[in-house]
This record gives structure tokens, C-alpha cells and sequence, in this order.
């Protein structure tokens, strides 16, 4: 995971919680939760991939490893982000019936943002349920399979949040 940019406002919703935006690309969603590494408790994530060749079972694994990691808030994008975005839910409803919690997870899916669009909205609308609110600081940002998404990202982040674009470390 690299941090892209720390205490981001969102631009829309300024009295809210700042965010530290990380991106961690992968070529699959084989060990992605590995490489998701938050430092707070909750995180948020946006999950862009074209999920049509990607059996439902695997959504399913990396649904159940990332909420058991602390997962606040999910933004699908890509071709065939609704079932990302439902198999979510459905791992965190049975979650949550098994151990008698309410659920707290947010989902959204958004399969007619552009890729820009997508990252907008996650970092000016994407906030999480209480308790979270104080808890989920991170919100990681994961390309998957595609080469040409991580530029894409980096350029929209320095063009729409220029103040914190100097803002970069490795973590």
C-alpha cells in the first residue's frame, strides 16, 4: 500500500472526518486482502475491477477476509460491480446474523461513474456508519487488473485534491 494523500477534506461535506487515501493495485484479487494493511481499525475501500470473469466464491473470500479486517465502507466500480456490491452484503447480513450484530458496513455500487466520477464520490460522499465514524481514517483505493486505472487514479488525485497531491510516502 503507498499513502497518495493524508487529511483530505471532502469537498462537498468539509465538517467531516479527513481521510488518508492509500492505493494498493493488484493484478488479481488473489491475496489482495494480504496486501491491505490499514493502520486504523476501519477502512474504507474502493474495489475497481471488471468483475465478469471473477467467480462469485473468490468475491466471497475477499468479502468475508476484508470485513473481518475492519472494512467500514465499500465502493464497487468496474463492469459487473453490482454482484461485487451484493455478494458484499450478503457476506456481511450472514456475518452479522451470526454473531447477532446490526451491521455497520456500507455499500455502494456505481456502474455509471467514470473511473474519476467513482473516485470523487468515494472521497466526498463515502462516509461510514457510526461507530466507525472515529475509527475508519483510511480509505484504500485498489485497481485490480488493470495497468491502465493506477495512472489514472494518481493523475485524478493531483488534479481534484492539488493542496495534499505533494503529500506522498510509502507505508
Amino acid at each position: 500500500m503507498e499513502i497518495l494523500l493524508k487529511n483530505v477534506r471532502s469537498q462537498i461535506f468539509p465538517g467531516k472526518q479527513t481521510k488518508d487515501i492509500y492505493l494498493c493495485p493488484s493484478t488479481t484479487i488473489d491475496g489482495l486482502a494480504e496486501k491491505i494493511t490499514p493502520t486504523s481499525p476501519n477502512f474504507g475501500l474502493l474495489l475497481a475491477m471488471d468483475a465478469q470473469s471473477i467467480d462469485s466464491s473468490q468475491i466471497g473470500e475477499l468479502a468475508e477476509e476484508l470485513i473481518e479486517k475492519g472494512l467500514a465502507y465499500l465502493c464497487a466500480w468496474g463492469l459487473d460491480c453490482e454482484r461485487v456490491h451484493d455478494i458484499f452484503d450478503e457476506i456481511e447480513v450472514q456475518r452479522n446474523l451470526e454473531i447477532e450484530d446490526n451491521g455497520e458496513m456500507m455499500t455502494t455500487w456505481h456502474p455509471d461513474y467514470t473511473l474519476e466520477e467513482a473516485l470523487q464520490f468515494f472521497v466526498d460522499s463515502a462516509f461510514p456508519q457510526q461507530p466507525h465514524e472515529e475509527t475508519c481514517r483510511d480509505w484504500i483505493v485498489a485497481p485490480i487488473g488493470n495497468d491502465k486505472w493506477e495512472p489514472k487514479i494518481r493523475a485524478t488525485f493531483k488534479v481534484s485534491w492539488p493542496a495534499s497531491a505533494n503529500k506522498t510516502e510509502s507505508a
